[in-house]
């Protein structure tokens, strides 16, 4: 009985210690003489001013709690307002276990927590200073006097052997970026987060939503989140696994319902070197779209990055549909279905540079390598190129149905002013690319080895010397377009030498017509909003010559010149067999206005030859020729070429006949005496066959 009164005893004590002492701190001792301690703690720790506006409370049964009213740390000087700031704050622990220095925390909750980051045009930054402070000594911890093996054996802060937290639970946070110096700016709203039991150096199951609005481009969503995460002190690292992420983003290029998105992947972050490296795969609905193993740091001057990219295959014309954004029609309907490649993406403060190390577009594999440099307005250089690429296919699959009468036409925009737009928009000072195209295909013509660099530049754009195979030839070109009020002024030079014609010709006329080798030159100039303007004011000068061919499916021979029905017969191209050769065929134009004036034309085709003078109208497209031939140079048989350029009536020109008929037969006669035998029968023959070509026009 004795011994049962002493224990009684004993627990009686207890009770009233562990009752009454705590009740005793709550009534002798307020929480709130702590704020001072608190705020010059904040400022001596981070240099930053710390506001507790409400009110501290403590209780010690069954747990030890703190709850704290609305706090805010301020920013640093310079920078209106908050840094970070919450409405409320309860944290629950262990005490007998703090007496162990382990920190066992069963409630952590923060309300309505509120983080605002700033960079000024300028590029200065408030969170710079928690970025800033100073640095333990090597071989020292947080903990005073404590430095080498010991002290580097700590798992926990402040000498604390170990901290968990049984919840930790986060509700109604924002988060602010505004970005002055770029533009961009981000706000997160809404956000929550709810964690399971956190120890330091285990993995912890979070979860957590946010709302986002981005402002530079304008987009806006929802986003869930979900991973397992792992907090080491030193540093401290923070490393999340298992990353699950559901996205649903808003923007005006989106279907209107929004874009679903996918991401999956691992991801870390360094607190002390502020390096975070991550390793995503992002897919949509349909399917996997880009995986990215990448690694970035940031730095007082700003971020810097590296990122290896992996597009698997998609469809971008059904991708697009899929986003009520169809692409195009082009004449070959199966292009723009493949897309897939690896790209490498490098990001320093002054310097972003995009490098593929495979990209497939349909069957054209490209090369990229682009660097964009200073600040805006920035410089693109870099180089493209691509082993095949055929335009045509990518071209509109034809003209468009007319339009009913009285319909609106909408307003288009001239190419020249275009241009402008898109520099401006751009943002770019300067712009230097080089390309390269193993073959290229435009307008059914084909070019090999294609080389040129392009400068864009205040307003003004220069294709620097350009080369390429054409059809067994060497072809070459320099041109300059500048912009000035929505019109271009274009200046161009060109020539091109030994071009076979008869595969030319096949390709560019789904036949062979003709065949040799051609050379030209031209140096012109234009002005003017768009094609049509362009054309109308060239001008220049520009020569060409054909060396060593055949003209296929015409036989042009004297008999042909004897009337303008066997010249017609000879010219309708109706004999597959026939061709007439030639030695040479060359001429050279003077360009006004779209004018192309020349008299030197001349075609040498034993026994025959002519010679010619003309215009050719190129807005117009139409033809006004006077050919001269002449059979074994004896009579000159007057011809005249006018019309559409791709349908042009050929007549005998009868004025130019009848100033021959008088010449005629003493020249004849001259010839048949210096070309005997049946040369001079064919030359007689042509002679008189002048009276059946001075007759009616035929067509």
């Amino acid at each position: 009985m004795i011994r049962s009164r002493k224990i009684a005893i004993v627990i009686a004590v207890l009770v009233f210690v562990l009752a009454g002492v705590p009740l005793a701190l709550r009534l002798l001792v307020s929480p709130n003489q702590f704020k001072p301690l608190l705020v010059r703690a904040a400022h001596e720790a981070l240099g930053l001013d710390l506001a507790v506006e409400g009110d501290l409370t403590l209780s010690f049964f069954p747990r030890l709690a703190v709850t704290a009213g609305k706090t805010a740390l301020k920013n640093p000087p310079g920078f209106p307002g908050d840094l970070v700031s919450f409405q409320s704050l309860r944290l629950e622990v262990d005490l007998g276990k703090l007496l162990e220095k382990r920190l066992d925390v069963n409630t952590l909750v923060l309300v309505s927590p509120v983080i605002s980051l700033v960079r000024t045009e300028d590029g200065k930054a408030n969170w710079e200073a928690l970025s800033t402070l100073p640095a333990a000594a090597p071989g020292q911890t947080g903990q005073t006097g404590q430095t080498g093996p010991a002290a580097a054996g700590q798992t926990g802060p402040s000498g604390l052997e170990s901290l968990t937290v049984q919840a930790l639970s986060l509700t109604g946070a924002t988060l602010t970026y505004d970005d002055r110096q770029s533009g961009q700016s981000i706000q997160i709203t809404n956000a929550a987060l709810t964690t399971g039991l956190v120890r330091f150096g285990e993995p912890v199951h979070l979860e957590a939503g946010l709302d986002f609005a981005l402002g530079a481009p304008e987009a806006h969503g929802r986003v869930n989140f979900a991973a397992n995460l792992n907090l080491a002190p030193q540093g401290p690292r923070l490393s999340l696994g298992d990353i699950a992420v559901k996205a649903k983003i808003f923007h005006e290029l989106l279907p209107a319902d929004g874009l679903e998105l996918t991401m999956t992947g691992r991801a870390e972050y360094d607190a002390a070197a502020s390096r975070a490296t991550w390793d995503i795969a992002l897919a949509e609905p349909g399917g996997a779209i880009v995986a990215s193993n990448a690694a970035a740091t940031l730095t007082p001057a700003g971020p810097t990055a590296e990122a290896d990219f992996t597009l698997t295959e998609i469809n971008p014309r059904a991708l697009a549909a899929k986003f009520a954004r169809p692409l195009p029609a082009t004449r070959d309907a199966s292009v723009l279905t493949r897309l897939e490649g690896q790209l490498h993406v490098s990001r320093a403060p002054d310097k972003t540079e995009l490098r593929s190390t495979r990209l497939l577009l349909d069957k054209t594999t490209a090369t990229l390598d682009l660097a964009l440099t200073g600040k805006a307005p920035f410089e693109l250089t870099g180089r493209i190129g691509a082993d095949s690429l055929d335009l045509d296919a990518y071209a509109p699959p034809g003209p468009e149905a007319p339009k009913p009468a009285g319909a609106a036409r909408p307003v288009q925009q001239s190419p020249a002013a275009s241009l402008a737009a898109l520099a401006d928009s751009t943002g770019l000072a300067r712009t230097r690319l080089d390309a390269a195209f193993g073959r290229l295909t435009a307008s059914g013509l084909n070019l090999a080895n294609v080389a040129l660099t392009a400068e864009a530049k205040d307003g003004a754009v220069r294709i620097l010397p350009a080369t390429a195979l054409f059809y067994g030839g060497n072809v070459h070109a320099e041109a300059r377009a500048e912009i000035k009020n929505a019109a271009a002024n274009v200046s161009l030079h060109c020539d091109g030498a030994q071009i076979s014609l008869e595969p030319l010709s096949r390709d560019a006329t789904g036949q062979a017509k003709l065949s040799g080798t051609a050379g030209f030159s031209a140096d012109l100039t234009a002005t003017g909003e768009g094609p049509k303007e362009l054309l109308a004011s060239l001008a220049g000068s520009a020569k060409f010559n054909l060396r060593r061919g055949a003209v296929f499916g015409v036989s042009i021979t004297p008999e042909s010149l004897q009337s303008i029905d066997a010249l017609l017969g000879a010219t309708r191209r109706d004999h597959p067999q026939a061709q007439t050769r030639y030695d040479s065929v060359s001429a050279s134009f003077r360009l006004e206005r779209g004018q192309a004036r020349t008299s030197d034309i001349a075609v040498s085709a034993p026994p025959l030859s002519a010679t010619g003078a003309g215009t050719i109208d190129l807005p117009q497209q139409r033809l006004d020729l006077k050919i001269s031939a002449h059979p074994l140079s004896l009579v000159a048989v007057p011809i005249k070429i006018t019309g559409p350029m791709d349908n042009p009536d050929v007549s005998l020109d009868a004025a130019a006949a009848l100033e021959g008929v008088i010449a005629a037969p003493v020249d004849a006669a001259g010839a048949v005496i210096k070309v005997p035998g049946k040369a001079a029968k064919d030359a007689l023959d042509a002679l008189g066959g002048l009276g059946g070509l001075i007759g009616p026009k035929k067509k």
